[in-house]
């Protein structure tokens, strides 16, 4: 997974401002003067003396459709690779069926857009769940 430098930037220079803000409040309250120049200087010096950021990861791209009427009114369907694994039972029956495909193939190679049809059709009903009228509008 890639880091994502900016965010650990964006915190960074979120510190840095808190850190700012600290010292020029302490400054005042004891009548010292200064620059905004020497409070960033300052600020930039505590930060990176006693804080270390650690970029989060970057999250992954996912793909999905939801098909619903407004408000989720009478449910819906969600369709993507992710409702694989949601569906334990869709996933077994589609192995098995991938598998009796394969064996299929192994005997009559002919049959391999046959074996392949039937495979597409299992992934592709095991990547959509309906949702209630509940989770739709929830979502």
């Amino acid at each position: 997974m890639e880091h994502d430098e900016d965010r650990a930037r964006e915190k960074t220079a979120e510190l840095t401002a808190l850190a700012a803000n600290a010292i020029t409040n302490h400054w005042r309250a004891v009548g010292l003067k200064s620059t905004d120049a020497e409070v960033n200087s300052a600020a930039e010096a505590i930060v990176d003396a006693f804080v270390r950021v650690t970029p989060p990861e970057k999250e992954p791209v996912t793909i999905g459709l939801i098909v619903m009427s407004m408000g989720g009114r009478q449910g819906g369907r969600s369709r993507k690779p992710g409702n694989l694994m949601l569906n334990m039972r869709a996933l077994v029956t589609t192995v098995s069926k991938a598998a009796l495909s394969a064996k299929a193939v192994a005997a009559a190679p002919w049959t391999a857009p046959l074996a392949a049809l039937v495979i597409w059709d299992s992934v592709s009903a095991g990547m959509s769940v309906d949702l209630s009228e509940r989770d739709a509008t929830v979502m």
